[in-house]
């Protein structure tokens, strides 16, 4: 049952699907809070904001939720039952549909986050050398340092930039530099829960111009061949940042 493994204060994801369980737009992704606990198979969640702007969940939509906490990380399909307020905030009541599956997909979860960080956009011959390496070396614990022995023999020009969301699977930044969709980068950023620096391989999936920055662009891109402690430990930051934010929003109310 969802109130077996859900707590009230969970963060939860919501993707939209069709009456057939299908996803329609995997990119778009709302992310709520458990509000209550009611019956077995009902809850009341947070009517998601993004931009400032409520993002309506209407009644009888089908949603895929996904939920991460203490207990693992699940998915489940739900139906939009009715809307309504709590005090002076908007929440919605969904019905469980489907049984909790336990999932392996805990980078999809994102974190709104204004960080400074760099990158730079690599030449395709280097791309094609890095891919080469990583498929020749059997044992690929020390392939991070040889990469970038092999580097420092190249121009390496780094641009500013700032995160705006980040994830287990890859993040959204802004910069003054234009890229090209599919254009193979190189990310560098750091986190406060540790003084490891994250220096990951990344591929541009959109850009486009950052709404009301004039002369900055939006750039999202998806991690590739990241290693797992360096996702895991990307998830547990997002989910310790949310747990902070969650006790500041409570002692403020």
């Amino acid at each position: 049952m969802f109130k077996d493994i859900a707590s009230v204060g969970d963060k939860i994801e919501l993707v939209k699907i069709n009456n057939q369980g299908n996803i329609i737009n995997e990119s778009k992704r709302h992310v709520s809070v458990v509000y209550e606990l009611n019956e077995a198979d009902y809850a009341s969640i947070a009517i998601p904001i993004e931009n400032s702007r409520l993002i309506p969940l209407e009644i009888g939509e089908y949603y895929l939720i996904y939920i991460y906490n203490k207990n693992g990380f699940y998915q489940c399909k739900a139906k939009v039952i009715k809307r309504f307020r709590i005090q002076s905030a908007y929440a919605a009541q969904i019905q469980i549909i489907s049984d909790l599956e336990k999932q392996q997909r805990r980078q999809f979860f994102r974190l709104d986050i204004v960080q400074d960080m760099s990158f730079r956009v690599l030449a395709e011959d280097e791309w094609d050398e890095i891919k080469k390496l990583q498929n020749s070396f059997i044992n690929k614990s020390n392939i991070q340092e040889i990469m970038e022995k092999l580097q420092t023999n190249k121009t390496q020009i780094w641009q500013d930039g700032f995160m705006v969301d980040l994830s287990g699977g890859g993040l959204k930044f802004n910069s003054k530099e234009v890229c090209n969709k599919d254009d193979i980068i190189q990310v560098k950023f750091t986190l406060e829960s540790g003084p490891k620096k994250f220096l990951i391989f990344a591929k541009v999936i959109s850009c486009s111009e950052a709404k009301n920055l004039p002369n900055i662009y939006a750039k999202r891109i998806v991690f590739l061949n990241i290693k797992n402690d360096e996702r895991e430990a990307i998830v547990r930051y997002i989910f310790e940042e949310e747990r902070k934010r969650r006790n500041k929003e409570n002692r403020l109310n």
